[in-house]
C-alpha cells in the first residue's frame, strides 16, 4: 500500500504539470524553482506522498524482517507476534510522520530541476544526507541483519530436522521464498542508496552542470521551465539580485 501511494506522487506531477508543482513566482513574476514547498500546494502534496510513504515502506520492510526473525530465530508464535502489531503500526507510521513534520517546520522541501518533483535535499546536501540517505541506509542495514539472522536460524532448524529424518521440503520452499523476496527488495534499495551516495560525492558537479549548460543559450524551447530550472543556480553565483531571464538567455556576442 505504501509503495502504491508513493507512486501516486508521480501521477500528481504528471497531471498538474511541471510548473504547478516545482515552480513559483518571485516578486517580478518570474518563474523560479521552489525552495520552500509549503508555498505550493502541488509541491507539498508530491513531497508528502514521496517522503512519508517512501519512508513508511522502508520501515515496514524492517518490521517484516523483524517478524521473520521472531518467528524463525526466537520461535515466536503467530499469536505472540500479533499481540505486538499495534507497536509495529506505531513505529511504521509515527517515525516517518515525525520526520515529515520536522522537514516541513525547517522548510527543507525543495524542487528538483530535472524531474520537477518536490522532495527534500534536492538543493541542500546536508538535508539529503540527514533525512534521506542516512535513514534509508539504516533501515536497509537493520532489515538485512534480521533477514540474515532469520535465515541462519532456519538453516539450523533444517539441519536438525534432517538429522531426525524428517522431511524439509516445505521449510526449504519457505527459505527460497524469503531469499528471493529479500533479493528483490535489497538490490533495488541498495541501488537507490548508491545513486544518492554518488550524487553526494559529485555534488558540485551536479549543481554546476545545469547552470553551465544554459548560460548563453539564445533559443530556449520553454522559457518558463528554463527560468524555473536555473534561476536559483544564478542566485548562488551573483548574490541576492539575480539577472533577469532575458540576460540569462541572451545569445553570446558574435565576433
Amino acid at each position: 500500500m505504501c509503495c502504491n501511494l508513493y507512486s501516486v506522487a508521480y501521477l500528481v506531477r504528471l497531471t498538474l504539470g511541471r510548473e504547478r508543482v516545482s515552480c513559483d513566482l518571485d516578486a517580478a513574476a518570474v518563474p523560479i524553482l521552489v525552495q520552500e514547498g509549503l508555498k505550493s500546494t502541488g509541491c507539498a502534496i508530491v513531497f508528502l506522498l514521496l517522503y512519508f510513504f517512501g519512508m513508511a515502506s522502508s520501515l515496514w520492510w524492517v518490521i517484516l524482517t523483524l517478524t521473520w526473525f521472531l518467528a524463525a530465530g526466537l520461535k515466536w508464535g503467530h499469536e505472540a507476534i500479533e499481540m505486538h502489531s499495534s507497536y509495529f503500526h506505531i513505529a511504521a507510521w509515527a517515525i516517518p510522520a515525525v520526520k515529515t513534520i520536522v522537514i516541513l517546520i525547517m522548510r527543507l522541501v525543495d524542487a528538483d530541476d530535472l524531474t520537477g518533483l518536490c522532495y527534500v535535499g534536492n538543493q541542500q546536501q546536508e538535508a539529503l544526507t540527514g533525512f534521506v540517505v542516512a535513514p534509508l541506509a539504516t533501515y536497509l542495514l537493520i532489515g538485512t541483519l534480521f533477514i540474515c539472522a532469520g535465515l541462519v536460524a532456519l538453516f539450523k532448524i533444517r539441519s536438525n530436522l534432517q538429522k531426525d529424518g524428517a522431511k524439509t521440503d516445505k521449510l526449504e520452499r519457505l527459505m527460497v521464498k524469503i531469499g528471493v523476496f529479500s533479493v528483490l527488495y535489497t538490490v533495488p534499495a541498495s541501488t537507490v542508496i548508491g545513486c544518492y551516495l554518488y550524487q553526494l560525492s559529485h555534488w558540485g558537479e551536479f549543481r554546476a552542470s545545469p547552470r553551465d549548460s544554459y548560460v548563453g543559450i539564445g533559443d530556449a524551447s520553454d522559457l518558463h521551465v528554463t527560468a524555473c530550472r536555473h534561476h536559483i543556480r544564478h542566485v548562488d553565483l551573483v548574490g541576492k539580485n539575480p539577472p533577469h531571464l532575458a540576460a540569462l538567455l541572451r545569445p553570446p556576442a558574435q565576433g
